[in-house]
């Protein structure tokens, strides 16, 4: 790990963006088998939201409001000093904003007094390879433990809207991460010990929502794409998928794990673009890619049979494939060309909608935006709709019922169409 001039980690507890409460429960575990402190920033609120607005002068994006807001939040409260403090903010390359928000946040801080916080930030331009080599412990603990909460959710988001007691389902989603973390946490497990008892841990967490009480029917499935840290965070969305299940509907939501696969699949193109088919690098990303999809394959391929279909999670080189029409990887980085690529595999899969959730003014959201009409019109007029959040007051219980309705359309217009088949 690179340290940020004399700064490092030792002494300090680290807190975690909650881009994903559940995700970074689990990657706050991981750094603590390698004897890292960590935490997850408490839950975003309307102050230190308003914190994070007062730093910054609105051309930045939601997240970043978010984010310094949570972390002067933490220093505020007062219960550590700076200098026992340390934020970890990853980076990526590429058009997104994001990429500049880690130097904004060490100027911000500087600026307030908390010099002496560190930022740790690995980056996207190397997968992360600041977190660790190709297989050390402490990388491979964490792509355990997204692809463990990544799992857990899916499960989790097919059957909270079906649920006979509300909260039922967020109750077992809460006690099974912190079962994970026991099993994160441990030093003592190597990675392939760890990964059965994370399956074992994945299997007993299944059984418990199995077992949950259900009203019957099949909700509209729609697909949730976008922003990663809007789509993932619900203050940052206004829990808009918790009021999309208010609606009838059941959400699929792409996870962070995609993103991972996205970054490596960077790494070997751009590789391959300067001939270095053979060079020692992209040995190393291929090692690394044949770890995380073996740990994948033997973590959430126990449930290959419940999550095939709409639930699948496609290798990312076919999913890519797929916008190549419409946003290339090639010609169009980042999220951007993931969300074009989800729509038409989300149609693929029988869905019956997506949902764009992005922050007001996200390049790879504009850019999303303007091709998502084309790429309704090739598929049957399949819906797609972006909602963009900015943390301002919006009616989007109305929104959302104007698209479910749309949903509906779909829905009808499908059915009729397997009748003439």
């Amino acid at each position: 790990m690179s340290s940020e001039g004399h700064k490092t980690l030792k002494g300090r507890t680290m807190y975690i963006p909650e881009m994903c409460w559940g995700s970074a429960k689990l990657v706050a575990a991981a750094f603590g088998a390698v004897g890292i402190d960590s935490d997850v920033v408490p839950h975003s609120n309307d102050s230190t939201l308003e914190m994070g607005r007062e730093c910054t002068s609105g051309e930045e994006c939601y997240p970043q409001q978010v984010t310094v807001g949570d972390f002067l939040g933490v220093l505020q409260r007062g219960e550590k000093k700076a200098h026992e403090v340390a934020f970890f903010m990853p980076r990526a390359e590429g058009p997104c904003r994001f990429g500049q928000y880690t130097y904004l946040i060490r100027k911000i801080l500087a600026q307030k007094g908390y010099g002496e916080a560190y930022v740790f930030s690995p980056t996207s331009e190397d997968n992360y390879k600041e977190m660790g080599g190709a297989a050390t412990d402490l990388e491979r603990r964490i792509w355990q433990a997204l692809v463990t909460a990544n799992t857990l959710r899916t499960f989790f988001l097919k059957t909270r809207p079906y649920e006979k007691t509300a909260g039922t389902c967020d109750r077992i989603y809460e006690e099974e991460i912190i079962s994970f973390q026991k099993v994160l946490k441990n030093p003592a497990f190597n990675a392939k010990k760890r990964r059965e008892l994370l399956a074992e841990a994945l299997e007993e967490a299944v059984a418990r929502f199995k077992q949950v009480p259900v009203h019957a029917g099949d909700f509209p499935k729609i697909g949730v794409i976008g922003e990663i840290f809007v789509r993932q965070n619900p203050f940052s969305n206004d829990d808009f998928i918790r009021k999309l299940e208010g609606h009838g509907a059941e959400a699929i939501l792409t996870g962070i794990p995609e993103w991972v696969a996205y970054t490596r699949s960077e790494e070997q193109r751009k590789l391959r673009d300067v001939k270095r088919h053979f060079s020692k690098a992209m040995l190393t990303s291929k090692i690394r890619g044949y770890i995380q999809k073996s740990d994948e394959h033997s973590i959430r391929g126990r449930f290959h049979d419940e999550l095939k279909g709409i639930y699948a999670e496609p290798e990312i080189e076919s999913l890519m494939k797929l916008g190549e029409w419409y946003l290339p990887q090639y010609g169009a980085l980042g999220e951007m060309a993931l969300n074009a690529a989800n729509v038409v595999h989300f149609y693929n899969q029988g869905a019956d909608g997506v949902v764009d959730l992005s922050p007001f003014s996200c390049m790879n959201g504009i850019i999303s935006e303007a091709v998502y009409p084309k790429i309704s019109r090739d598929h049957d007029g399949f819906p797609v709709r972006i909602f963009y959040f900015d943390g301002t007051q919006s009616n989007l219980d109305r929104d959302i019922g104007i698209f479910m309705e749309l949903v509906r359309n779909y829905q009808r217009k499908k059915k009729s169409a397997k009748c003439l088949s």
